[in-house]
């Protein structure tokens, strides 16, 4: 009997509507040559947040709105040529959203489209921007006389054309390109109250078998937190043969995409059965394979051997493994996760190694602040002095884009020793706060994603000393740094 004969697909779809919190900016194609360019919004008068870093537009109809991109050249020696384009929003099959898609056509659902509202002239652009300045492209929406419902998703893509970097020295050459993203949100009744709905289109069963539910969002409503549960049986039967949830799935309004129930990993319906094991191995040696479960024994609920397909390895922050990841990253060292695939307790086939990249905060401070030599009689009548090293003297700090915090950094200093600067009835200044014993809040960084610089503005200050000094005396006041993220402290009533 046919594997396509005897399944029946139960899908359970939870819906938990949220309005996206949408990135800044996407870029698309990272690469190890820096893409010398960056874009950015030129808001107009109908964005409703001046600081989104996207175009999120309430429109009126029978208007035209001039939505405008600030391309930045940083490339001081060359002028650079680019290509502006514009696209729809559609979702993955992974559950995120593409805000340019150039090729689906229009949606069976959908009244319109972004891409409905600007001209064919508009939608593909070119324009050269000189060495090391700045240049604006507009694309104006022409929002019709009838009023569309709900939300309108889309994108303005901007990629490099000059000099993608050519690698001629190898046998097969690569060329690198590089472009950007700036999301495109409409709306004509911002704070009308939008509701979803999810239907299932059909279900495809190939070889393997591959089983393929294609789900479809009908309303012109953009969510995010959507959760999907299904379960594959035998016909008439109750027992599970595989179970696949997921979670946090991102869904573009009018649109539909695949998701795969079961792939041929599986063996649905052969009465094989399929387990793991996830091994790890470090760059000294790649080749020296070991297990996770054996090496690292105090989280059992991990997961790292079980029935593929059905369970998952789940690292907690807690778990020693993670820990050990963390270490590895800390030392420039890299870790690769292999799994091991097992078809009725007999070794199957073996994975190609998975590079495990570990994302952690960071912070670097100076490693000295220098304020030089101060005269005995500035000391003993008090004043205000700034660090020599001034220019130089910057707190820098990294947030992982994955943190859904704010994070702070706080200092103290030492006890006073004999030689501290606070013995000279001196006080230690950065950031405008005068540093204790006790540990003060200095800087807060909400930025994921990128490296935060900032100046620590350092200064001592003494208040006059009335005891004798020895030449050549050096003084010195040891810091205490910590970065931790920001916790929220509410009442309850």
């Amino acid at each position: 009997m046919k594997t396509n004969s005897i399944v029946k697909l139960c899908l359970s779809i939870v819906l938990c509507i949220c309005f996206l919190q949408l990135p800044h900016v996407n870029a698309d194609n990272i690469s190890n040559n820096a893409a010398e360019f960056t874009i950015s919004p030129v808001y107009p008068h109908e964005q409703k947040e001046d600081d989104a870093g996207y175009f999120d537009l309430n429109v009126k109809k029978s208007t035209t709105v001039p939505v405008k991109v600030k391309i930045s050249n940083l490339n001081k020696n060359q002028d650079i040529e680019y290509l502006i384009k514009v696209g729809n929003a559609t979702t993955n099959d992974n559950g995120t959203i593409n805000y340019t898609n150039f090729k689906n056509k229009k949606d069976t659902t959908a009244k319109y489209q972004l891409t409905d509202f600007i001209s064919k002239t508009e939608l593909k652009q070119k324009v050269t921007v000189k060495a090391g300045s700045s240049s604006e492209v507009t694309v104006n929406l022409k929002v019709p006389k009838q009023k569309f419902p709900g939300t309108i998703a889309g994108g303005i893509y901007v990629e490099r054309l000059t000099n993608a970097y050519v690698n001629e020295k190898s046998g097969m050459n690569t060329r690198n390109h590089f472009s950007m993203t700036l999301p495109i949100i409409l709306t004509e009744q911002a704070k009308v109250k939008r509701i979803a709905k999810m239907e299932l289109d059909k279900v495809t069963v190939k070889n393997g078998p591959e089983i393929t539910a294609k789900l479809h969002n009908v309303k012109p409503v953009m969510f995010g937190k959507l959760s999907i549960d299904s379960k594959i049986t035998k016909k008439n039967h109750t027992k599970t043969l595989v179970h696949k949830s997921v979670n946090n799935y991102q869904v573009a309004p009018n649109s539909s995409f695949n998701f795969l129930a079961s792939d041929s990993s599986n063996q649905l319906g052969t009465g094989h059965t399929l387990t793991y094991s996830w091994f790890y191995s470090t760059s000294d040696n790649i080749n020296d394979l070991k297990k996770v479960s054996t090496e690292f024994t105090n989280d059992t609920d991990r997961k790292a051997d079980g029935t593929l397909g059905t369970d998952w390895m789940t690292l907690s922050a807690k778990d020693d493994f993670t820990q050990y990841l963390e270490k590895q990253a800390l030392a420039g060292k890299k870790t690769y996760l292999m799994m091991k695939i097992y078809v009725d307790g007999q070794l199957s086939t073996l994975t190609n190694p998975i590079l495990v990249q570990i994302q952690t905060p960071t912070l670097k401070v100076p490693d000295k602040i220098d304020f030089g030599t101060i005269p005995a009689k500035d000391i003993y009548n008090g004043g205000d002095f700034e660090s020599l090293t001034k220019d130089n003297d910057n707190l820098s700090v990294s947030i992982p884009s994955a943190s859904k915090n704010a994070w702070q950094v706080s200092a103290s200093t030492e006890e006073t020793g004999n030689n501290s600067i606070a013995k000279l009835n001196g006080q230690l200044n950065i950031f405008g706060k005068n540093l204790t014993t006790t540990p003060v809040e200095v800087a807060s960084v909400d930025e994921t994603g990128k490296t935060v610089n900032l100046p620590l503005n350092a200064k001592v200050t003494f208040k006059g000393y009335h005891n004798p000094l020895a030449a050549g005396t050096s003084f010195t006041e040891d810091i205490n740094w910590n970065l931790s993220p920001k916790t929220t402290v509410s009442a309850s009533e």
